[in-house]
């Protein structure tokens, strides 16, 4: 499920999140709240070709407001792969808190922070042997000409059991990443863009490629309660770390993209 090395959750769970930003502002004076979503996704190639890529996913989030500014949250999910290997499988639960809001600046501006602790569910990360990741990062949002910006610098460190290769693949130590954002919301509509990009290192200091996820989302709130979103996604390559040159980049392929359809009911 992973599409690139950033170690971020893979392209579907990155675009489940995204398309969740929608109404991340809504105030609920509850501690305890959360969401639940289930999206289906798949490439443009079609089902019966090699490439072909297809699978129905879950993920849940529970969230407990700790004060004013201090929240803790749980989140974890699976998903139905339909090509290749195909079965159902979880993917890795993360465990985490997060501050709202460090400083404000300006009007609109804010820092936030999360710290945040990877449970080894997923089958890959038990082949891997990894006993947990702890990932460091800070979100820096405003608000300007009715548009949502935000930006949010990330660094995880991950945990195995062992540093040397692992069932013939070498192992990531280090992995930072950088994802910005930009939303627009239309009543109860929300349209918003957004980018990730990254980098990561194995244990003997080798760096990997630069990657990146771009996306583009619409989403629309039909209750309190219930919301959904439909994105395209598209990853690539921007550096190539073994010749030193610029990847395989591409704004948008029409078959290689990823088209995701998004329920989500929030409580």
């Amino acid at each position: 499920m992973q599409k690139t090395q950033l170690g971020c959750g893979g392209i579907f769970l990155l675009a489940a999140s995204m398309s969740a930003t929608a109404y991340a502002d809504t105030e609920d004076p509850s501690a305890l709240g959360g969401k639940a979503s289930i999206f289906y996704s798949q490439n443009g190639y079609n089902k019966d070709d090699y490439r072909s890529v297809r699978s129905l996913n879950w993920s849940a989030t529970a969230n407990y407001k700790i004060s004013e500014n201090y929240s803790g949250y749980l989140t974890t999910g699976g998903y139905r792969a339909y090509e290749d290997k195909t079965g159902d499988f979880f993917t890795d639960s993360v465990l985490g808190v997060s501050r709202s809001s460090l400083f404000s600046f300006g009007e609109t501006g804010k820092v936030g922070a999360s710290l945040q602790f990877t449970i080894p569910t997923s089958e890959t990360s038990k082949k891997e042997d990894l006993n947990t990741a702890a990932r460091l990062g800070l979100s820096v949002s405003g608000k300007t000409a009715g548009f949502d910006l935000s930006i949010a610098p990330r660094y995880r460190k991950n945990f195995h059991e062992y540093k040397t290769t692992v069932n013939g693949k070498v192992l990531t130590e280090h992995v930072v990443s950088v994802v910005s954002s930009v939303g627009y919301g239309l009543g109860d509509a929300y349209l918003s863009g957004s980018i990730i990009g990254g980098t990561s290192w194995t244990y003997s200091s080798v760096r990997r490629d630069w990657t990146y996820v771009g996306q583009l989302s619409a989403s629309y709130k039909f209750t309190d309660s219930l919301s959904g979103a439909l994105s395209a996604s598209n990853s690539g390559v921007y550096f190539d770390a073994e010749q030193g040159t610029l990847g395989n980049i591409d704004l948008f392929d029409e078959k290689s993209a990823t088209y995701t359809a998004t329920l989500t009911y929030s409580f």
